[in-house]
């Protein structure tokens, strides 16, 4: 509750910066499932225990890192359905349950030859819109209150900060 926040506003910003390069008809597999996905998410952080969730985010890095290790060059840049709406759901769920979509979009992406431009927009194209969802879940669950808000508000330098660092990385 405390980083959600923060992340939607990233999320805004770069979303924002890259919008030219964002092509929704690429994403539409992905963008379909993720509120389900989301919505789950939220049910597994608000009902399991606190060990499951960082065993199931271990699981999903370390199954990240071996598919990446494995992974071939797209050959294609056609959208994939399935797989994208496999993604789109799985990440929802892992954006509502651990704030991190990150690794099954990555996986998705990897499967599709878009130019780096293209792939850097869709990417966060897709991020604002699973990083709204998710806070409004969290809002709705009550993990995001006004306790909550002041610890965010104190992490503000530090967002800004990566982002100008991260801005000016992003374009080696």
């Amino acid at each position: 509750g405390i980083l959600s926040p923060l992340g939607v506003a990233l999320t805004v910003l770069l979303a924002y910066r890259l919008r030219e390069h964002i092509d929704w008809g690429d994403i539409k597999w992905l963008l379909i499932p993720m509120p389900f996905g989301v919505m789950a998410g939220i049910w597994i952080l608000t009902h399991w225990p606190n060990d499951a969730m960082k065993a199931l985010l271990g699981v999903l890095l370390i199954a990240y890192v071996f598919y990446s290790l494995k992974a071939a060059e797209p050959e294609s840049s056609a959208p994939r359905p399935i797989l994208g709406g496999a993604a789109g759901f799985a990440s929802g769920l892992c954006s509502g349950a651990l704030g991190t979509g990150g690794p099954p979009i990555l996986v998705y992406a990897s499967t599709v030859n878009w130019h780096r431009d293209k792939f850097r927009g869709n990417l966060q194209g897709f991020f604002v819109s699973t990083a709204i969802l998710a806070l409004i879940g969290q809002v709705n669950a009550g993990l995001v209150t006004e306790e909550t808000l002041p610890k965010t508000a104190a992490l503000v330098p530090g967002l800004i900060i990566g982002a100008l660092i991260g801005n000016k990385l992003s374009s080696r």
